[in-house]
């Protein structure tokens, strides 16, 4: 959907963290939505997922998806060194989601200050880490541009094994 130049998303946590009766594990999955066409669907991995698209003038077009597996003990630290330096490259301009459907941190490692700090790149708010704090198995949406000003991007985080759906709308390509 077009709207005065911008196109509309949905994006969406889709049955985080809930148990699956018949067998051990978590279902759970993100998925994108452009006009109603669906644009992205992962099922549960633990981590932050990316998505990357480039303005185009008849919509957003898939560029990259990247997992940075945050929660994992063993290398949580070098993957969000990673992620600092995944955004950081980035060309100005990019559409940036990233969600996580599962667990994003471990509670004794949480995401770094620089981690944090990457998100002011893509337009995320220099108190992001307070405002929407990431805990256990709770789903948490941002949505950002490459080079917006800080404090502009989107950001959301529900409760543990809640819904969580956002709408927003990015400027389309020329």
């Amino acid at each position: 959907i077009e709207c005065q130049g911008y196109a509309e998303w949905s994006l969406a946590v889709v049955e985080p963290g809930k148990k699956n009766a018949k067998k051990v594990g978590i279902t759970g999955q993100v998925k994108v939505d452009l006009g109603g066409r669906s644009m992205f669907r992962q099922r549960v991995m633990p981590g932050i997922h990316v998505l990357v698209y480039k303005p185009k003038p008849g919509g957003p077009e898939f560029q990259r998806f990247e997992v940075f597996d945050t929660y994992k003990k063993e290398n949580a630290l070098e993957e969000m060194d990673r992620l600092c330096d995944f955004i950081s490259e980035l060309p100005a301009g990019d559409i940036v989601i990233a969600g996580i459907n599962d667990t994003g941190v471990a509670a004794k490692i949480p995401l770094t200050p620089e981690t944090w700090g990457a998100f002011q790149q893509l337009g995320g708010s220099p108190l992001l880490s307070s405002q929407t704090p990431l805990t256990y198995r709770c789903p948490w949406i941002f949505a950002g541009i490459k080079g917006l000003t800080p404090g502009s991007a989107v950001c959301q985080v529900a409760g543990l094994r809640q819904r969580l759906a956002l709408d927003v709308k990015f400027p389309l390509g020329s």
